[in-house]
């Protein structure tokens, strides 16, 4: 997986904060999210957030050979 966050702004400690995630973009089992947090309507951060679909039986297969 992969992310990536640009602090735009600070927020005081104990604030809530509004986190939007949007996908972008799917290739196979590759999904990109567009990610944005936001307090009282200001963007504070903004980034990337890439993850990969996990087909279990293929994952305990490989792990099994370890």
């Amino acid at each position: 997986f992969y992310i990536e966050v640009f602090h735009l702004a600070p927020v005081p400690l104990g604030e809530k904060v509004k986190v939007v995630s949007i996908i972008d973009d799917i290739k196979e089992r590759k999904i990109k999210f567009v990610v944005a947090v936001y307090w009282n309507e200001r963007k504070i951060a903004e980034g990337i957030h890439e993850r990969v679909i996990v087909i279990e039986d293929e994952f305990y297969k490989k792990i099994s050979k370890l």
